[in-house]
């Protein structure tokens, strides 16, 4: 018996350039990058965080409060309510979308940019894939790195 042959095409790609991650001071013990994930979204989180853990961050999940921690690389931020103009929380968000690189997932956020004048943060719309969400991240660490904000221990 001769058997069956087949042939199969599979689709060509690009590799994807490697995500430069921001320095984190070098020697032993160095800190590991870390990145603010503020995403409503329970599914749309967990598959972000462990995306972003893949590549080498540590992932602090937590509510608009967390905006005010400065121990941050990168900061994601989801369709999440800032609240009016001139709010507590929308203050904190524009302070730290000021103060370090960051990426911004959908319509509300990116109301709110333009509302506020801010111009930094890498804007993602909806639905992304995750190849799309890791070009945001690299996008927004470059951006960060031309405007000198974002490294660790400033």
């Amino acid at each position: 018996g001769v058997g069956t042959t087949f042939t199969i095409y599979l689709p060509a790609t690009e590799p994807e350039a490697p995500l430069v991650l921001p320095e984190s001071g070098g020697g032993e013990g160095e800190a590991v990058p870390r990145v603010l994930l503020v995403e409503p979204d329970i599914h749309i989180r967990g598959l972000m965080a462990s995306t972003l853990e893949s590549i080498g961050y540590e992932v602090v999940i937590d509510g608009p409060a967390a905006l005010a921690r400065e121990d941050v690389s990168l900061v994601v931020v989801g369709n999440v309510d800032l609240g009016p103009s001139g709010s507590k929380e929308r203050r904190a968000f524009e302070s730290r979308v000021r103060a370090t690189p960051a990426v911004v997932l959908g319509s509300r956020c990116e109301e709110a940019l333009r509302e506020d004048g801010l111009t930094g943060p890498v804007v993602l719309a909806r639905p992304f894939r995750m190849v799309d969400f890791k070009s945001a991240v690299r996008a927004a660490l470059e951006r960060g790195k031309g405007l000198g904000i974002g490294d660790i221990g400033d």
